[in-house]
């Protein structure tokens, strides 16, 4: 478009339901310099669940993380999840727990290990280096 305000929210379960990898829509809007915003949830991928952030699928949490640490992200971490039944305070905190959670295991890999592993697609070696991160026995 050529306009320096268009760009991209990227919302997880939008991204789900579309049969998107959500870190891959990242990289590609990241890649052009135009994710603007990104609204962390989770869902099943059928609808727009907002369910809690990395609830359900936290591999693609870490892997989303992951693409904009790698991608510079400087912008707004928005939630977009919608407690029904939850106390809607304590559904935030442990929303902003889940990403620091998640920080705190990236901050653990090496990257240029973590990088080498998935140049080979070596899945085996790859969880080994994030269970490790996790405190696990890799």
């Amino acid at each position: 478009m050529g306009l320096a305000n268009f760009g991209v929210t990227l919302d997880v379960c939008h991204s789900l339901m579309a049969g998107e990898t959500p870190a891959a829509a990242a990289t590609l809007a990241l890649r052009e310099g135009r994710l603007f915003g990104v609204h962390l949830n989770d869902g099943y991928g059928a609808a727009d669940d907002g369910l809690m952030v990395g609830s359900v699928r936290p591999w693609e949490l870490l892997d989303l993380l992951l693409a904009l640490r790698r991608g510079d992200y400087a912008g707004t971490l928005y939630f977009d999840t919608f407690p029904v039944r939850e106390d809607p305070v304590r559904e935030g905190a442990a929303n902003i727990a889940a990403v620091r959670r998640w920080e705190a295991v990236l901050d653990g890999i090496d990257a240029a290990e973590l990088e080498e592993a998935q140049a080979a697609h070596d899945a085996l070696r790859i969880e080994a280096i994030v269970r490790s991160a996790e405190g696990g026995d890799g």
